[in-house]
């Protein structure tokens, strides 16, 4: 493992990630997301939720995967309504767990981070494998 592997994220990388995040994010409050702030939001839930579950996080796994639970509702909705309305009850479990990622991104050693990315990856891969085999 490199030296720099050790240390977190480069600043001006985890500044434009967490940027876009929370540009997500703002959308999502003020009601103008769609499949695209939503898939972000469920991308930083799952890396929060991976980096956590490695030793990395200072919020609750099982708030993770309620939450977690949550966002995959409106996703599950929205595929069949095209409604991407994300309701009250998860405004405030999403800024908690953005806050927890932009807070990780920034102090977690990058190997964890680069970690947690492929993983997310390879559950993208499989999941979308697993649509495609559906009849």
């Amino acid at each position: 493992m490199s030296k720099a592997s050790m240390l977190p994220m480069p600043r001006e990388d985890a500044d434009e990630l967490i940027g876009r995040m929370r540009d997500a994010l703002r959308a999502v409050l003020a009601q103008n997301g769609g499949q695209r702030e939503i898939t972000l939001l469920a991308r930083s839930v799952l890396l929060t939720s991976f980096l956590t579950e490695a030793g990395f996080g200072q919020l609750q796994p099982c708030y993770l995967r309620q939450t977690e639970a949550m966002l995959l509702g409106v996703l599950d909705r929205a595929e069949s309504t095209v409604d991407w309305m994300v309701p009250d009850s998860l405004f405030e479990r999403l800024v908690a767990v953005i806050d927890e990622h932009d807070r990780q991104l920034r102090c977690v050693r990058f190997s964890a981070v680069v970690d947690a990315t492929r993983r997310l990856e390879r559950l993208l891969v499989a999941t979308q494998r697993t649509m495609l085999a559906d009849p």
